[in-house]
């Protein structure tokens, strides 16, 4: 299994942090590439919400389903998105840092289909690895911008 984690300090209070990070359609204001995130599930993110994620790899449209798998304000917040060829844990942890908030993004691949297991490390270190830091360091510039 494949697991990276990187992590910024961000202005703003934990709490509100959390609370940006837990409104997952937000997400594509920190996506450094094209994201839509929409919810089928009514009401405030909790275990067992989902959402319909496309995004976009190398040009292409990819779909997703999002099912948030645990909540835990103002601290953790974990969800797993399955895509046609993947299905990844997204763990963020966000604890008080000084006058901010530190956020730690944890990615892990679960599954990944077959051919796309044996060019792994290629597209790992070349695509999704530098797209998910680029995405917490755009998370840091979009809360000291607010």
């Amino acid at each position: 299994m494949w697991s990276r984690a990187h992590a910024v300090v961000v202005p703003g209070e934990a709490k509100d942090v959390f609370a940006y990070i837990a409104d997952l359609p937000r997400h594509a204001e920190w996506s450094p590439t094209p994201l839509r995130v929409e919810p089928e599930t009514a009401g405030p993110v909790h275990v067992g919400s989902r959402f319909r994620g496309v995004g976009e790899t190398r040009g292409e449209a990819v779909e997703s389903t999002i099912e948030v798998t645990e909540v835990d304000p103002p601290r953790r917040l974990v969800f797993v998105a399955t895509s046609p060829s993947t299905v990844f844990r997204h763990e963020f942890t966000v604890t008080p840092a000084g006058e901010g908030s530190r956020v730690e993004r944890r990615l892990v691949l679960l599954r990944a289909r077959p051919l796309l297991r044996l060019i792994w490390p290629i597209v790992a270190a070349k695509v999704i690895w530098p797209s998910a830091v680029a995405a917490v360091d755009r998370l840091g510039e979009v809360l000291a911008e607010a």
